[in-house]
């Protein structure tokens, strides 16, 4: 179909580079502006459904891998937690033994 003369040439040729390069976004804002000069331009009313829905299947994509990568945050952060919690256990970081404190002052009261 020949371009009709109340759409630019370059117009129909970046919304074609456009489609071939996969940039969707930039296709559709190029139909748009196509229609407003042509209403009735099939290729571009026929090519609307595809680009929203490759437009939907990369958000879909990238909602996806944020999902994913929210999941793996959250692994990573409970293993930090069992590694904190297990420097407290059984073992005497400042270097006092705490029960040997409780003892001292078990003995300064028999010797008053």
């Amino acid at each position: 179909m020949p371009p009709t003369p109340g759409v630019p040439v370059a117009a129909l040729q970046q919304f074609l580079a456009a489609l071939r390069s996969k940039d969707f976004q930039g296709a559709k804002a190029l139909a748009f502006q196509i229609l407003t000069d042509e209403p009735g331009n099939e290729m571009v009313l026929r090519s609307l459904p595809v680009i929203n829905q490759q437009i939907k299947a990369a958000a879909d994509r990238l909602a996806e891998e944020a999902d994913s990568d929210d999941d793996d945050d959250d692994d990573d952060d409970g293993d930090v937690e069992e590694e904190a919690e297990g420097v407290g256990e059984g073992s005497d970081v400042d270097g006092d033994d705490d029960d040997d404190d409780d003892d001292d002052d078990d003995d300064d009261d028999d010797d008053e």
